[in-house]
């Protein structure tokens, strides 16, 4: 295993399951990764035995990933149309879908030969994008964590205490049951309050004389600090049209190389600035790239010697010209 520092990015070469295990599960807070499609295109992508082995290690990563990521994080894989439902049905076990998402690579060159095909040619490639946040065995019913927002939870706990009074003689005081997901503390029901139901009780029970009082804007960034990252300024949808950059991507020699623009519009969407992300299936480099670019760190893993060697070079010559810039 050789191991490669270069500024804020940790590039490792060789097996993601051997490397996987001896990261740390306070390192990650994301993960965006483009495992092998199997059969479809590459070297890499023909080097299984037989489908079931494709499938291996697709869920032997998959409980790495879950052992890596944060309750709050946020898990990228890409795939193609053919073969991306096996990878759902085995990711399904592990975390919560939010969205199949589609990338239309906008000039793809298929669209120009359409009558040579004898289907639909085909200009997009699939990504699921999934949550950490609730636990799911199987196909059994979610649940969720009481432990997650944990110093939240205590604090109404705190707060309710300091009260005096249970939730339905809080309800009675207040008129209404607008804050009792706030005080749902040991339930999978808590929520935070809203500023004006939360400034109500301060009023009402006269919640300034508690010396653990906290003012709602402090609260409000604790809650943002501890929920999943979902920073949509991008207006981004489940269908995200973006160019293939070509002329960028025909520089390197990997087969499945991704736009570099697209992954930072994925990486700026679920993670905030110096969070880690970590891309076991590394290639030539483009998810680190896109996460340095954007003020964060990065763990990269790829296997072979020759992808693992330029996206060093790649992510060297990066941020040497980010430090000329700056």
């Amino acid at each position: 295993m050789d191991k490669v520092i270069i500024g804020d990015a940790v590039l490792y070469h060789g097996d993601c399951l051997e490397i996987m295990p001896l990261l740390s599960d306070q390192d990650i807070n994301a993960i965006y990764t483009d495992p092998p499609y199997y059969q479809i295109k590459g070297d890499f992508d023909f080097d299984f035995e037989s489908f079931d082995q494709f499938k291996t290690l697709i869920d032997s990563c998959a409980k790495e990933w879950k052992r890596l990521l944060p309750k709050n994080g946020s898990l990228y894989v890409f795939g193609h149309a053919k073969i991306i439902a096996y990878k759902q049905i085995i990711l399904d076990k592990y975390f919560n879908l939010e969205n199949s998402l589609v990338w239309n690579a906008i000039d793809r060159m298929s669209k120009k030969g359409v009558g040579t095909f004898r289907s639909y040619p085909p200009v997009t490639e699939r990504c699921l994008f999934y949550s950490n946040e609730v636990e799911r065995t199987g196909l059994e019913e979610i649940k969720l964590d009481i432990n997650s927002f944990k110093p939240l939870r205590d604090y109404f706990e705190g707060l309710q205490g300091f009260i005096g009074l249970g939730l339905k003689s809080i309800n009675s005081k207040l008129g209404h049951r607008k804050a009792e997901h706030g005080f749902y503390w040991g339930s999978t029901q808590w929520d935070m309050p809203t500023v004006e139901v939360y400034e109500e009780i301060e009023s009402v029970f006269n919640c300034r004389g508690w010396q653990d009082w906290q003012e709602y804007e402090a609260l409000r960034q604790e809650y943002e600090a501890l929920r999943r990252p979902f920073n949509n300024d991008l207006a981004l949808t489940d269908v995200i049209d973006h160019s293939q950059e070509s002329h960028i991507s025909s520089q390197y020699d990997h087969e499945t190389i991704k736009p570099l623009g697209l992954m930072e519009k994925l990486i700026i969407t679920s993670t905030n600035k110096s969070d880690a992300v970590l891309d076991c299936f590394m290639g030539s480099g483009t998810t680190g790239i896109a996460a340095l670019n954007l003020g964060r760190k990065f763990i990269g893993i790829e296997k072979n010697k020759k992808h693992f060697d330029e996206a060093c070079e790649r992510i060297r010559a990066s941020q040497s010209q980010m430090r000329l810039v700056i």
